[in-house]
């Protein structure tokens, strides 16, 4: 090839290359801090079009291509994939459909912005509605070329599942990268190591998104979500709260990215306020700011730790404040204690509650919990037995339906092995019992209860106050307990998962749990009661309580 046909070819490709999508994108500036952040994990929630799908394939495309992409200013940024080898790279989306719609036509389609020709170079470049000389030229946009350029993908290495329907399964470019697209509604994929995953919106089974994740340790992978805020999604949730409790960090793992309707500066201002006029305080949070929609799902919405509910926020008073802190957060004896005891082995949960003296106002404070999985009752009962140690105990109340269902293959109930294991360590009632009595177990009315503890009184501080350093898995159980939703209809009926602690929490406050001056004190029992018990062959130690009738009494299961 002489120098005339080398110079003509490089023209050409330059021009070529010019005209590639990745090329002329230019993030704003929430999307420019995605595509420079080297982190494993990376969470882009927003409101409906807020360009939040587009930068996620944007950064999906150049990973797949090789092909730079540039911040605001013409700046390169830097590639952070591994171009040594042939990447592996998986794109989930809800159904089918999703991918066929959605992701097929993000990476493959013309359209994933404008472009229009700059008046001084006569290049293609971004349309930038915000700038009056561009707006004034709206009718010589075009759209972008797509993502993935056609020239790069091998049209040999296409593998559809509905090719009419552009829903497709691999895609394989030339540079030996490949693509597979896969819906939510499937298994998890198992067994083949992952460079890139992006996940776009909502997904059928959360629980893949970890099974996900361990794809891409062998290759220290990337995974990036773009989605609106579902809050019926438990990954979506959790990764959003994992990325919160790690912002702070210098150097984190996980980040999340919040992309606005109102901040995309590709929709006109006339535009933004017309969709929003027309929706209501929780929908504009949602669809406009990319909040999740807690109001009509959560049970208990208005828990904050951080404002309202936590011994530290401006919702506990000083002085009780100081009281807790002067104890290291255990209540003393002259507080009245309660143990709740949600039974079981594969999640069973101890809530540890007191309740101070008058003088400190009407609180009920719980101070620790005990949260531990496949756990029998002896080790649970030695568990509990090291926070309480001392701890003199008025009441303990439990599950009673869950206390009387049996162990398979011991032919005793919950209830009869809790109580013996409860007894041999050590945990018993003022009067050396162990005695559990029924929480309630109407639901409704129990969660209401609850909710009116949660709500702050005319000062301003909530009857219900948690001890933070101790109840986390409590405070993620209040994130995370929800209603059902039927048919993307909220009904008034909890889900049955993320509610142990919860349901401790709803039969201690159904007991109505006072301050009983005295209640440290041991019991002392009337010559009366002790010959009745006597006579009828029963232990003494009831606390002084006694039921006549059919049926046991509560707690005497066996």
């Amino acid at each position: 090839m002489n120098r005339r046909d080398y110079l003509q070819n490089a023209i050409v490709e330059q021009a070529r290359r010019n005209r590639q999508a990745l090329r002329m994108y230019r993030p704003f500036p929430q999307s420019e801090e995605f595509h420079r952040a080297d982190i494993l994990e990376r969470l882009v929630r927003g409101g409906n079009r807020s360009s939040k799908t587009t930068t996620c394939a944007v950064e999906f495309a150049h990973a797949a291509t090789g092909i730079p992409i540039f911040d605001r200013h013409g700046n390169q940024i830097p590639d952070k994939y591994d171009r040594t080898r042939p990447l592996e790279l998986w794109t989930v989306g809800y159904d089918s459909r999703h991918i066929g719609m959605t992701i097929y036509g993000k990476l493959f389609k013309p359209g994933a912005f404008d472009v229009i020709e700059d008046e001084k170079t006569g290049m293609l470049r971004v349309w930038r509605p915000w700038d009056p000389a561009d707006m004034a030229r709206k009718d010589e946009k075009q759209l972008a070329p797509p993502l993935i350029p056609p020239e790069i993908i091998d049209h040999k290495g296409w593998a559809w599942d509905v090719k009419s329907e552009c829903i497709f399964t691999t895609c394989r470019l030339i540079n030996g990268n490949v693509i597979r697209a896969w819906s939510s509604k499937g298994a998890a994929a198992q067994g083949q190591a992952v460079d890139v995953i992006w996940i776009d919106e909502d997904i059928d089974c959360p629980h893949h998104v970890q099974e996900w994740r361990i794809r891409l340790a062998d290759r220290e992978g990337k995974l990036f979500w773009s989605a609106w805020p579902h809050s019926e999604n438990d990954a979506l949730v959790d990764m959003s709260q994992r990325a919160e409790a790690h912002a702070d960090e210098p150097d984190p793992a996980i980040r999340e990215y919040r992309f606005t309707f109102s901040g995309n500066p590709f929709i006109s201002d006339k535009a933004k306020r017309e969709l929003l006029a027309g929706m209501s305080d929780e929908e504009r949070r949602s669809r406009d700011l990319g909040e999740f929609r807690t109001d009509s799902v959560l049970v208990y919405p208005t828990f904050n730790i951080k404002t309202l509910h936590g011994v530290h926020s401006s919702g506990c008073p000083e002085k009780l404040r100081n009281a807790l802190t002067e104890c290291n957060y255990r209540p003393p004896n002259s507080w009245t204690h309660y143990l709740v005891l949600d039974p079981g082995h594969t999640q069973p949960a101890v809530l540890l509650g007191a309740v101070p003296p008058p003088e400190f106002g009407h609180y009920a404070v719980v101070w620790d919990v005990v949260y531990e999985s496949c756990v029998d009752a002896s080790q649970l009962a030695k568990i509990v037995k090291q926070k309480v140690r001392n701890v003199a105990l008025h009441e303990m109340i439990w599950d009673s339906h869950a206390a009387r269902m049996s162990a398979m293959g011991f032919g005793r109930s919950f209830g009869s092995i809790y109580t013996d294991e409860f007894r041999k360590a050590g945990i018993t009632l003022k009067d050396g019992s162990t005695f559990f009595l029924p929480g309630s177990d109407n639901k409704s009315s129990r969660n209401m209860l609850v909710r009116e503890w949660l709500a702050p009184r005319q000062d301003g501080t909530p009857t219900l106050l948690l001890v933070e350093h101790t109840t986390g898995p409590m405070q993620d159980e209040f994130r995370r307990y929800r209603k059902k939703i039927i048919r993307n209809t909220v009904v008034d009926e909890t889900t049955n998962r993320d509610d142990h602690l919860m349901d401790c929490l709803a039969y201690w406050v159904s007991r109505d749990p006072q301050f009983v001056r005295g209640a440290s004190e041991p019991t002392v029992l009337d010559p009366r009661y002790k010959q009745m018990m006597k006579w009828l062959g029963r232990d003494t130690r009831g606390g002084g309580k006694f039921y006549a009738g059919a049926g046991a009494a509560p707690g005497k299961f066996g």
